[in-house]
């Protein structure tokens, strides 16, 4: 039934969240910045960003200046791994929230399992069946697969996650272009920001395809 689709769902709960780390290996990479916003339909109910301490934590210039990485802020702010990830954990295993990235299952879940790892915490993959990755459905929206199977979204998602095509652009700063979503360039890669952008662009998202 049409009634059933995101976009009529008001009362819906939403978690968006976005992680900043210091390189691309997921074995071994390590957050710096969690930032996630809460979300009930089309409306933000509460905002969060944290700073992850790690001792002598290192990070090349470059990705520095492209995450909005400032040394001593993070020094000033950081807090415990484990209060953050304990705080996070919160949200992300209440069945309640729907858990929306922007590459989330290409690269987040497994930074964040990384955090847990270090932590000796169980690895914890159980609310991927909930994700809602707005890369992966904006490749789909590409190629014309707007109606995912009703019990495997998920895999119907990591198939266009990885699919690849010269001319689909899926970055959030095309997308946020492409669907007139008022932004600020400068910011993008900004965690707290990147959040706010990826919930827009799924609202848009989800008029486009039958979630």
């Amino acid at each position: 039934m049409t009634e059933n689709l995101l976009r009529y769902q008001n009362r819906q709960k939403f978690l968006v969240l976005d992680a900043e780390t210091n390189a691309l290996n997921l074995c071994t990479t390590k957050t710096w910045q969690i930032a996630w916003i809460t979300c009930e339909g089309k409306n933000v109910i509460g905002e969060f960003e944290r700073k992850i301490w790690w001792p002598d934590y290192e990070i090349d210039d470059q990705i520095a200046a492209l995450n909005h990485f400032d040394r001593y802020q993070y020094e000033r702010e950081a807090k415990d791994p484990l209060e953050v990830i304990n705080e996070l954990w919160g949200y992300i295993s209440n069945p309640e929230y729907l858990v929306v990235g922007q590459n989330l299952l290409g690269y987040d879940v497994y930074v964040l399992n990384t955090w847990r790892e270090a932590l000796n915490l169980p690895s914890d993959y159980s609310y991927i069946e909930r994700v809602l990755d707005t890369k992966a459905i904006e490749m789909a929206i590409a190629k014309d697969s707007k109606c995912p199977p009703k019990n495997d979204r998920l895999s119907w998602m990591y198939t266009w996650l990885n699919h690849k095509e010269k001319g689909i652009k899926t970055s959030q700063a095309h997308m946020l272009k492409k669907y007139n979503i008022p932004h600020d360039p400068a910011r993008l890669h900004e965690a707290c920001y990147d959040t706010q952008m990826t919930f827009e662009i799924l609202k848009k998202q989800i008029w486009q395809v039958e979630i």
